[in-house]
């Protein structure tokens, strides 16, 4: 009887167990993988829930410095410069002021990754993919941030934001350059409306 038990423990608990454990493996991975990365520029394609098209440029630099650049005929530019976060619209000469800490995607922005401070809703690994879907709670809201990663080797491919009134951005990034120097005058803010017209 006991050989009965030691064998069907064997045969139902061992791959659970062992599936488990290369799970956490994998998040161990991506939260180490997610804190190497010191600096950031990729090339994005951004799709909304409106079915709206975007593309651009987006730059980051740890802790708290973002820069997202819309193309043409999107007249958008999103930076923060490690305290306060603007959005410009450049053609409109405005400028909107935000808490950074609002930003779902801060959780890339932070200074050290910790995984253990946001809930894990999905973990799915499939055909050279590894998807984890996070709960992310900022000061007024709460997210849940889906990154989608290459996984061999480890390379951060997408991440789809859906906020809490059920809204969705998906980002798809191309030609991605992690920790190359950075300039930081990428992430100075200024104000369109100090700027005269006819200049940048």
């Amino acid at each position: 009887m006991a050989r009965i038990c030691k064998i069907l423990k064997i045969i139902f608990i061992f791959p659970f167990v062992s599936s488990f454990n290369s799970e956490q493996k994998d998040i161990i991975s991506i939260s180490n993988y997610l804190n190497e990365i010191k600096s950031f520029d990729s090339n994005f394609i951004q799709i909304n829930s409106n079915g709206d098209n975007l593309s651009g440029n987006i730059k980051l630099s740890k802790p708290n410095l973002l820069r997202i650049e819309y193309n043409p005929p999107i007249n958008r530019l999103i930076i923060s410069d490690g305290k306060k976060l603007a959005i410009i619209n450049k053609k409109q000469k405005t400028i909107n002021f935000y808490n950074i800490n609002q930003l779902p995607i801060k959780i890339l922005l932070d200074d050290k990754f910790k995984i253990n401070n946001h809930k894990i809703k999905k973990f799915e690994k499939k055909e050279g993919i590894i998807i984890i879907e996070l709960r992310v709670m900022d000061e007024s809201n709460i997210s849940n941030v889906e990154l989608i990663f290459e996984s061999s080797p480890l390379n951060l491919k997408k991440w789809v934001i859906r906020d809490f009134q059920g809204y969705q951005t998906e980002m798809y990034l191309t030609n991605t350059r992690i920790n190359d120097k950075i300039d930081k005058k990428n992430y100075i803010i200024e104000d369109p409306r100090q700027i005269p017209f006819g200049n940048k």
